[in-house]
């Protein structure tokens, strides 16, 4: 991860050089040909004594010439940034696939705890997580606090399954992850971030993400998200065709939108990282409401943690270590 990082930077720092030197050239050719075009002018009209006309013509084609320049200095710009985007595209081709132990097996359903042991994660030398760790009661409701930049969004990506630590073990109903499907451990953890992954199709198709999924799901999944007025107020209700991430939605009904679909899948590990930071007030503490009234085990990243109560414990992480900071029972 580090060396793909340092590569990135060192191709971004490339290409802004090489955007920096042609950009100066054209600016320094836009600013000189004038010039010596006039200089060239001066100089035949003194010594050779050139009629208006062809002075006129000759100048008008050095400033043509100029059109080009600018161009092909523009198109050198663009194919570098296709060509950034074609490495990154055929990483993506290249890229293993993911596989699971010899042994794994799926996971019916979260029943037990959820445990870090002495985890750490580093994103090459920066060490984000240090011998953390944490144990997760089945149903519990947690919060997680910090400093941006602390390594909470990392932590939530380590418990997704999406990240596997540097070091120490991540037990999941008495096993570690390594015992189980990668695919069923997504499936029993549901992840819900601030950016909300909306695509072109209806808002059912939204919801159930195009899996095996009733009207009743789908509808109850929507109460729960508190979206369920708003899109019984559209004119074609649950088959309304969204735009592209969902632009037809203000961003607060986007990410009631994001809830209701992580709800419909019926995961029972829920991660919420500022998944609510675009609703209001009134809205956010209804969403929150009905979210601690589920059997689930949910955990909280919020920047406005005022607004979420009832917890059973809050965290602190600070420093790559994870303080407690309050339990109520």
């Amino acid at each position: 991860m580090e060396n793909e990082f340092q590569e990135q930077m060192i191709s971004f720092k490339n290409r802004m050089g090489i955007s920096a030197i042609m950009g100066g050239a054209s600016s320094s050719i836009n600013l000189i040909l004038p010039l010596l075009s006039i200089a060239i002018n001066l100089i035949f009209i003194d010594k050779v004594g050139l009629s208006t006309g062809r002075i006129v013509a000759f100048s008008t084609i050095a400033l043509r010439f100029l059109t080009p320049v600018g161009s092909l200095i523009s198109s050198y710009e663009s194919i570098q940034v296709v060509d950034e985007m074609f490495k990154r595209m055929s990483n993506i081709l290249e890229a293993r696939e993911e596989s699971d132990g010899e042994n794994a097996i799926d996971m019916k359903k979260f029943e037990g705890n959820l445990e870090l042991r002495d985890l750490s994660f580093s994103y090459g030398k920066n060490v984000v997580l240090q011998k953390f760790n944490l144990k997760i009661c089945n149903g519990e409701k947690i919060l997680i606090k910090g400093k941006s930049g602390e390594g909470k969004t990392t932590l939530f990506k380590i418990v997704s399954g999406l990240y596997d630590p540097s070091s120490g073990k991540r037990i999941i109903c008495g096993k570690e992850y390594s015992c189980f499907t990668k695919e069923s451990l997504r499936r029993r953890i549901g992840y819900i971030v601030q950016e909300t992954g909306l695509f072109n199709g209806t808002i059912r198709e939204n919801i159930s993400f195009f899996q095996d999924m009733t009207d009743e799901e789908i509808i109850r999944a929507s109460q729960i998200a508190c979206i369920h007025e708003d899109i019984c107020k559209l004119p074609m209700g649950y088959d309304t065709v969204l735009g592209d991430n969902g632009m037809t939605l203000s961003g607060g009904q986007k990410q009631r939108m994001a809830i209701a679909r992580t709800l419909a899948a019926n995961p029972d590990i829920l991660l919420i990282d500022e998944g609510t930071s675009n609703l209001d007030m009134q809205t956010e503490k209804k969403v929150i409401n009905n979210l601690m009234k589920l059997d689930k085990t949910i955990m909280f990243i919020s920047h406005r943690h005022s607004h979420i109560e009832g917890v059973n414990k809050t965290y602190f992480l600070k420093d790559s270590h994870l303080i407690l900071e309050n339990v109520s029972e």
